[in-house]
């Protein structure tokens, strides 16, 4: 009896560090990779580097949360990276015919335009029923296009823009704080309420998780779709106004650039605390490992992109495996499509 009663407890005890570190795993990763980078050029993390690490974050974060968002409901989007770049070149085209003063109109007018692409989205993908991998492919191609005419196929800029165009993406609040890191905290906070904590976000999780069974128990399985559709666009769209903001220019190229980041971190943050669930804390974590990994790579080893891209594959695949050694019943499933 007591030799049964200690191995229940050494199994008991053997889980639950196995649970605590699958769980944790890439919080880990995120504070050894800093504490490396820092041992390797501590200017890396002095305050003005921090900011600006920050300030790249939330802004890579915004999309990647909005592409999480149309993830948890089964549908995976190649386009939010250019729905980003097409809301920033709507806003920089406005804006350079406008004027500063209708700055604030036209903010409003281009994450509007980055509505419609989710809702095209969702009527190609909901509504018809073709794969939003392909779908959303399709509609990736079609918004490249529109910035390259809206951007004369070149980094778009424009004197007629004025200093208004960059509060958002390069000032701080007191002269400290950013506020597009502001603006990020804000969004990680709404989205968390609205999925943890209203009917209408497990009822986006139940769509993700089975839609046959969720409709058959009575959930709009339709509009939970749509509705993730028009909340990542928006936020995307939001997002590359930051970028735009930022860095004073828009791209055919800034689409591009971001589609990528913001699929790792939707998949990093799958393997986050609740394996398996994408999830803002997740999200915010792994949006902070791939930008200290750019930063640390360009400050200690240099602006060699293969470099960056090798680290960030070696971290994934690490990330992936390691979950999928230590859970008995092997990698968790995350789905895109239903």
């Amino acid at each position: 009896m007591l030799k049964e009663r200690n191995t229940l407890l050494n199994s008991w005890r053997s889980e639950s560090v196995g649970d605590w570190a699958l769980r944790y795993f890439l919080l880990f990763v995120l504070l050894i990779l800093s504490t490396v980078f820092y041992v390797a050029n501590p200017n890396i993390f002095t305050p003005f580097s921090l900011m600006s690490i920050l300030s790249t974050a939330s802004i890579q974060g915004i999309i990647s949360l909005g592409l999480m968002l149309e993830l948890t409901t089964g549908n995976f989007d190649l386009s939010i990276g250019a729905t980003a770049g097409f809301s920033a070149a709507v806003l920089g085209a406005i804006m350079s015919v406008a004027g500063p003063e209708w700055y604030i109109p036209a903010m409003i007018v281009a994450i509007l335009a980055a509505v419609l692409v989710g809702l095209f989205n969702a009527f190609i993908s909901v509504k018809i029923g073709v794969p939003a991998f392909i779908g959303t492919m399709a509609i990736r191609s079609l918004l490249s296009g529109l910035v390259s005419l809206l951007t004369n196929n070149a980094m778009y800029y424009s004197t007629n823009w004025g200093e208004q165009y960059k509060v958002l993406g390069s000032g701080k609040l007191g002269g400290v704080v950013p506020y597009c890191v502001i603006i990020f905290l804000v969004i990680c906070g709404a989205v968390y309420i609205f999925l943890e904590k209203t009917t209408i976000g497990r009822y986006v999780y139940a769509t993700g998780a089975n839609r046959t069974a969720a409709k058959n128990v009575g959930i709009p399985v339709i509009k939970m779709q749509v509705l993730s559709f028009v909340l990542g666009a928006a936020l995307a769209g939001m997002g590359g106004i930051l970028h735009s903001s930022r860095y004073f220019q828009t791209s055919v190229q800034m689409g591009l650039d971001l589609q990528l980041p913001a699929q790792i971190c939707c998949l990093l943050g799958a393997t986050f605390l609740t394996p398996g669930k994408y999830n803002v804390l997740g999200c915010m974590v792994g949006i902070m490992l791939t930008t200290i990994i750019t930063n640390g790579v360009y400050s200690t080893i240099g602006s060699a992109i293969y470099v960056k891209s090798l680290v960030e594959g070696l971290i994934f695949m690490t990330a992936i495996g390691l979950i999928a050694t230590i859970r008995q019943e092997g990698l968790p499933k995350v789905k895109f499509d239903i």
